[in-house]
C-alpha cells in the first residue's frame, strides 16, 4: 500500500510516490526539496490562519467594547437620491 523508495516517501502511497515523483521531475528539483516546500507552506498557511484567527477576536472585542459608544445618526439621503445624482445614473 506504501511507498518504501526513501526516508521521505515511506508515509506516502504509492499514487502520491508517483505523483510527487512526476512533480519532481517536470520543476527539476528533487523530491526532498519539494517535501520541505510543502511542509514550509503548510506551516505558513498555519501561521496566517492563527494570526487572523488573533485579528478576528480584537476586532470583535473591539465591537463590543465600543458599538454603544457609535454615535447613531440617521442618514441625510435616501436611495432615490443616489440615482438623481449623475454618478449613478442609468445609460
Amino acid at each position: 500500500m506504501y511507498g518504501h523508495h526513501g526516508p521521505e516517501t515511506g508515509y506516502l502511497r504509492r499514487d502520491q510516490d508517483r505523483q510527487l515523483k512526476k512533480l519532481a521531475q517536470a520543476e527539476g528539483r528533487t523530491e526532498a526539496e519539494l517535501i520541505r516546500q510543502a511542509v514550509d507552506d503548510l506551516a505558513q498557511s498555519r501561521r496566517r490562519v492563527l494570526i487572523w484567527e488573533k485579528q478576528k477576536q480584537l476586532i470583535e472585542t473591539w465591537i463590543r467594547e465600543n458599538a454603544a459608544n457609535v454615535p447613531r445618526r440617521k442618514r441625510s439621503w435616501t436611495r432615490e437620491d443616489l440615482y438623481d445624482r449623475k454618478v449613478f445614473s442609468r445609460h
